[in-house]
């Protein structure tokens, strides 16, 4: 027969992203004291100003599965994106509960604010462009006009990756591409890459 003598250990540390209304939670299994792990509980709270609330629950009786040290992941429902949270997590066996192991400071969601970092090359035809990265942009819009013009001649949305090759470019004009990031949770502001200047006719 088991004997369970000791309380699962406590999460070592809780990894927390954000997705539109949900908290995505990930962290090590623990050891469960003699006894597998049955179920977890999440509790968390918001901060108003620089009062944090209460604790309450939000994620009660999580199935536990996998083995010690494998990767759990949960999901909280019902998150409200422009507030600041903090999660703590605790562990189940067959008899103990663990001691609480709680999150740090997990930042309101919001879109990106903008790209920065261009830089641009050309070739016959072509201009293919490069920016900075953000973290927290999912995708990327993109447009091109003359240096001079207003009209955006092109248009690329939804690009993955931060760099784009535009095609069917006149080699004696100068042009401007602008970048905007996206999030699940909106669009960032566009900025644009300074003037490209034409090609040499040499």
């Amino acid at each position: 027969m088991l004997t369970v003598t000791d309380p699962p250990d406590a999460i070592s540390s809780i990894t927390v992203g954000r997705g539109k209304g949900t908290l995505n939670l990930s962290w090590a299994v623990p050891h469960g004291g003699g006894s597998a792990i049955m179920v977890y509980e999440a509790e968390c709270r918001t901060r108003t100003g620089d009062a944090w609330g209460a604790w309450s629950s939000c994620a009660s009786n999580i199935t536990a599965s996998g083995s010690e040290g494998s990767t759990f992941t949960t999901t909280v429902m019902n998150v409200t994106d422009n507030k600041e949270y903090t999660v703590r997590v605790r562990s189940q066996n067959a008899v103990y509960w663990s001691s609480w192991t709680q999150s740090g400071t997990i930042a309101k969601a919001a879109p990106p604010t903008q790209v920065s970092g261009f830089s641009a090359t050309r070739t016959s035809g072509t201009i293919t462009v490069t920016w900075g990265a953000l973290a927290n942009a999912t995708s990327y819009n993109l447009r091109l006009k003359e240096s001079n013009g207003t009209l955006w001649l092109q248009i690329k949305n939804g690009l993955s990756s931060n760099a784009a090759t535009l095609s069917n470019v006149d080699d004696s004009k100068a042009y401007i591409v602008s970048v905007q990031p996206v999030n699940a949770f909106g669009s960032g502001t566009w900025n644009d890459s300074g003037v490209i200047s034409a090609m040499s006719s040499n």
